[in-house]
């Protein structure tokens, strides 16, 4: 497994302020830009590749012994290294982000469409 973490109060406060961003859909940069979205995938595709995701999120979730939960297991762009909970926390946080998104999609293409 990772690192053990030190308590980090600044850390927190950015942890925090990435799921009320991700929570709320704030337009924000791209921490990193290589995974910057082009817009060269269908629907289908991104619908696949979240699947993998999640289910390799919870390969690695249930790895995790109990004297792990203050260790790194992830690392995010601006937060840094994340233990399990906040892993979860930010992996679900993204995901509802991106589930939002394509339900919009799917909404906008159903206008589209009738139209």
């Amino acid at each position: 497994m990772g690192e053990t973490i030190e308590a980090n109060p600044s850390a927190d406060e950015l942890f925090k302020v990435v799921i009320d961003i991700l929570e709320k859909d704030v337009p924000v940069d791209v921490p990193d830009p290589s995974i910057e979205p082009v817009g060269d995938k269908k629907l289908s595709d991104l619908l696949d590749l979240w699947d993998v995701e999640r289910k390799a999120l919870g390969k690695l979730l249930e790895a995790i012994a109990p004297e792990d939960m203050d260790k790194a297991i992830a690392s995010h762009a601006v937060t840094g290294p994340l233990e399990p909970l906040r892993t979860l926390e930010l992996a679900i946080a993204h995901f509802d982000t991106h589930h939002r998104q394509i339900c919009k999609l799917r909404e906008e293409y159903k206008t589209v469409k009738t139209a």
